[in-house]
This record gives structure tokens, sequence and C-alpha cells, in this order.
């Protein structure tokens, strides 16, 4: 490449004018390189008649040489004539050695490449195993277990919130709002819980203390205490859970599961037992 750089650039000085032309030498004759070395050339002519060569000779010599028969004599072997013992070089190798906090392009798309295939891999394992796996060790020995008894938490839709003396008269209790998502209104002949969940696209409706409502903070509907709509894009009133009295240990038992609306008329089911709402 830095010949044939070099070799255009002479050519382009050549034709502009700035390199002269190499005068022409015209190649040396067999006499002129004797002339050269101090050899007068009829001797060599003198010497080939006394060995006897003539040109019928040699033209009869390169006759048979041309023959299929004829084998030509082997040269002798020549000395070497290198001063030294020629080696061979070992192959350059252009693989870059990388310090500590440098990678080279093909390490990192590995490096990817197996990090995609290990996180593939896990999805597709959890996917059929959604509950995991599971190994140990117990008295009996080792274990081996697929999968567990909850694969998808939800909570439970029957629970206890406490005796109805834990509820003040006249108020509306949010304490259950972020754990079952329920609000309890205690009043002097009953009590009932209703279920926080906006009859428009099923958000979760905070209570306003000082507007006495509830009130959506996704689309602005508006309920009352008991959870009868009057603003915003509310359908319908939200609906009572039903609730009881477990004799037990007379705590106020809600069934989420189990639920009444208002524009079916079913609030006005209940008793000392429950459904609806509890009477007092």
């Amino acid at each position: 490449l830095n010949f044939c750089r070099k070799w255009g650039h002479d050519f382009a000085k050549r034709v502009s004018g700035e390199m002269p032309k190499q005068p022409y030498i015209p190649r040396m004759t067999h006499d002129d390189a004797d002339r050269v070395k101090g050899i007068d050339p009829a001797s060599r002519t003198k010497g080939a008649a006394a060995a006897g060569a003539t040109a019928g000779n040699v033209k009869a010599a390169v006759t048979n040489a041309k023959q299929p028969g004829s084998v030509r004599p082997k040269p002798e072997a020549k000395a070497n004539l290198l001063p030294y013992k020629a080696t061979v070089a070992p192959a350059r190798t252009f693989e870059k050695k990388f310090t500590a906090g440098e990678i080279s392009r093909r390490r990192f798309v590995q490096a990817g490449t197996y990090g995609g295939i290990a996180l593939i891999s896990g999805a597709v394992a959890a996917f059929f195993f959604p509950g995991g796996f599971q190994v140990g060790f117990t008295r009996n020995g080792p274990y081996f277990s697929i999968g567990s008894k909850n694969v998808l938490f939800e909570p439970p839709t029957r629970f206890k919130i406490g005796t109805v003396d834990e509820y003040m008269v006249g108020k509306v209790d949010t304490r259950w709002q972020t754990k079952y998502r329920i609000w309890v209104v205690r009043e002097p002949s009953k009590l009932y819980v209703g279920l926080l969940l906006c009859t428009h696209l099923g958000c979760t409706p905070n209570w306003k203390e000082a507007d006495q409502k509830f009130k959506c903070p996704c689309h602005g509907s508006g309920y009352y205490v008991d959870g009868v709509n009057f603003e915003g894009p509310a359908p319908r009133p939200m609906e009572h859970c039903d609730v009881s009295i477990d004799p037990s240990d007379g705590q106020v038992v809600v069934d989420k599961g189990r639920t009444y609306r208002k524009e079916n008329g079913e609030w006005t089911q209940g008793g000392p037992q429950g459904d609806a709402y509890i009477a007092l």
C-alpha cells in the first residue's frame, strides 16, 4: 500500500513537471560486462573454439535436449549463501488485553445475550411455576417442592372488625379503609358497613369530614354518608356489606363477598342478627 501510494505520488509529480524523468539506461550486454570486469570478450570465443565447441555442436546438443528420452543433468547443490539461518516469524495476534474497567464490544454483546437468555428463562419458569421452588432439609432428609399454596395473594372477604361499642354514634369510621376498603357507620338504632368502591370506575372515594361526604379523587363523584351518589359520573350508590355478630366473642363480622344494593331495595334487610345492618 505504501509502495502504491509513493508510486502514485511520483507519477503525479512527473506529469506535472515537478520531477524530471529518469534518463534511459540501456541494458548491459555480456561483452560490456566482460569489459567492465577487465576480461577480453574475444577470449571467451577463443576458449570455446579451443574446447571444440562449434555452432553445429551447440545446435545438436540443443536438439538432443528437447527429445523426450533425454535427461537434463541435475545442477550441483549450491552452498548456502545466506550469512544467517532463516526463521519464521510467529503469527501476529490482534486480540487486545483489557484491563479492569474495560470491555470489548464482542464481550459486551456476549454478556448481554447471556443475560437476556437468563431473564427470559426466569420469566418462563415463573409463568409455569408461579409458586416458585422450595428446597430444604428435614429430619427425614432433603425435600423439593414446586409452587406454594397461595399463588395469588387476595385479602379475605370475611373478617372481624371489633365490637359495636368500639364505634362512636353518628361518626363515620374509616380505620379499615386501607386494609379492607370499607367504612363503618353507627347510628342510634343500627350499625352498617359500606364498601368503598366507586360505582363509576371502581376507585376508592375518600371521606371529607368538613364537607360530610365521600369524594372520588379520580372523576369527582360524590356520595352522602350512607353511600348514596349525588354528584359526578357515578351511576348508582355504593353497596353495603353483609354484617353479623359472632356469638362466641360478640365481634362484628363483615362479609364483603355478599353485598346489598339500595336500588334493589336491599338496604332494608336487617335485624339483631345482621344482614344489611345490625339492629341495636
